[in-house]
């Protein structure tokens, strides 16, 4: 049983369901749980990463069924291939292979199998002919937007459970680890590169 207040002609019942009462004893309204419940204790990286972990694993499962309601013989690791293509400056197979964290052979075998299926298309590069220009086919960059697409509607309907309250916040956090993310690549790629004597 918890404790009563009286304030003025209103009972508050400060037990496990608290509500204020009339002067008639009808429920009134339902008192705000949040005003009610001690505050959370202070979140930890490693309370952090394991929700980052959470929503990546939940967003993969989002972009796998996306996809195959597109397509059922492209993969989700050979959609990234294709995302990776989607810019207009040249791809290379090496930067494909960087982009994916794959070996370039992995990358070469995943190529060959999105050109066998109209999806991407090589041509020698212009100044070093040993190269090769990847690009998307017209087939090859329906299929990303039209899959993106299809999970841009499915993560909006996971949104529905966010209070409007807290979205702002989220998306300043999840911006802020984004453009992190971004920075720290931009800074291994730089190492990356051969000195120049």
């Amino acid at each position: 049983m918890g404790h009563n207040r009286r304030v003025g002609q209103v009972t508050i019942e400060l037990g496990a369901q608290p509500v204020a009462l009339g002067a008639d004893g009808d429920k009134v309204r339902a008192l705000s749980a949040a005003a009610l419940t001690p505050a959370m204790p202070a979140t930890t990286d490693g309370d952090l990463v394991a929700a980052i972990e959470a929503v990546s694993m939940a967003i993969d499962a989002v972009t796998a069924r996306s996809l195959a309601t597109i397509s059922r013989t492209v993969t989700t690791a050979q959609l990234r291939a294709l995302s990776a293509l989607m810019s207009p400056s040249p791809h290379r197979l090496a930067d494909m292979a960087e982009a994916l964290g794959v070996t370039p052979s992995t990358a070469t075998r995943m190529c060959d199998r999105l050109v066998a299926r109209g999806l991407v298309r090589r041509a020698r590069a212009g100044i070093d002919r040993r190269e090769l220009d990847l690009s998307l086919t017209p087939a090859g960059r329906e299929l990303v937007d039209a899959a993106y697409a299809q999970r841009s509607k499915e993560l909006s309907k996971l949104l529905d459970g966010v209070p409007e309250a807290d979205r702002r916040t989220i998306t300043l956090t999840l911006q802020h680890i984004s453009l992190h993310a971004l920075a720290t690549r931009k800074t291994t790629a730089a190492l990356r590169q051969p000195r120049r004597s």
